[in-house]
């Protein structure tokens, strides 16, 4: 897939932009456990370390689906091709992917997780925007930090933390019950979040959906919530500088809920990444 990634600060500003005008539009991101799922053969296999979802035919079909609509106002986001020091690109095999729509330009997979931890002043007037309209937050749980992120949770709809698509009707149903109770709908849900956007879409298209993924996660960094949830490694690699922007967003000083990881650890996790980041750079000069 040859398509450029349109960079992290001017991926989010085009969100902000589109709040600011009261556009509806939906965002969606597509990470390397979503191309997994889309992967030919995946049927059966259990995708996602910390999501654990098993991929059915309808799973997987419906993810594709999402990822395949093409109109200005669903705003699709992709690591494929990310080079940036996060990025999971390097573990995508493109060879086993089926036919999906190709676009020239995409918004970067991290643009909201990696403008936190490194830009929170950029971060902030997305969140600044989103205040100004209320929510519906579906996630696997919920606290009073992601109104400063989010606005004002109205309605909330819990998901389970893992394989939620398991018993996705149930919760969708709920979804659409309140629909009309808010202004816009915040998705936390793992991979589901793909497939709640595109059904929404394919039935309204008067409200906006927002995939915020697992920077909800860091927004509970200071709560007991923090170790009732699957751990992602950012979560410890980049603690110092999520607890620095938590504590701009929240207006205090947030000490860290985490427990204690030895710091050989978190060195070794980073090594790893870089190496990852390289090994990207070195994939795409080959490709070019």
């Amino acid at each position: 897939m040859r398509h450029k990634l349109i960079n992290h600060v001017d991926s989010i500003d085009i969100i902000i932009n589109k709040l600011k005008e009261k556009e509806i539009f939906t965002f969606v991101r597509f990470g390397d456990g979503d191309y997994k799922i889309m992967y030919n053969g995946s049927v059966g296999e259990t995708i996602g370390k910390s999501n654990r979802f098993l991929v059915t035919k309808k799973f997987r079909k419906e993810l594709i689906d999402s990822y395949n609509i093409e109109d200005n106002n669903y705003l699709i986001a992709s690591v494929i091709n990310d080079l940036s020091t996060r990025s999971t690109f390097r573990t995508i095999d493109e060879s086993r992917l089926p036919n999906l729509q190709q676009r020239n330009k995409m918004l970067i997979f991290g643009c909201l997780m990696d403008t936190f931890i490194e830009n929170i002043q950029k971060f902030k007037e997305f969140s600044n925007e989103m205040c100004k309209t209320t929510t519906m937050l579906v996630s696997g749980y919920n606290h009073p930090n992601l109104e400063k992120a989010y606005g004002e949770i109205k309605h909330y709809i819990k998901v389970p933390q893992q394989n939620s698509y398991s018993n996705i009707d149930v919760w969708y149903d709920e979804i659409l019950k309140n629909l009309d109770k808010v202004d816009k709908v915040v998705l936390s849900a793992g991979f589901s979040s793909r497939i709640i956007a595109k059904r929404l879409w394919d039935i309204s298209k008067k409200i906006t959906v927002i995939d915020v993924g697992s920077v909800t996660d860091m927004l509970v960094m200071n709560t007991p919530i923090i170790n009732t949830i699957p751990l992602r490694s950012h979560l410890t690699i980049y603690e110092t500088k999520i607890l620095q922007s938590l504590s701009e967003l929240l207006g205090y000083k947030a000490e860290s809920s985490l427990p204690v990881f030895q710091s050989r650890k978190k060195r070794r996790r980073k090594r790893k990444i870089t190496l990852s980041a390289r090994r990207n750079r070195n994939l795409i000069n080959k490709r070019r």
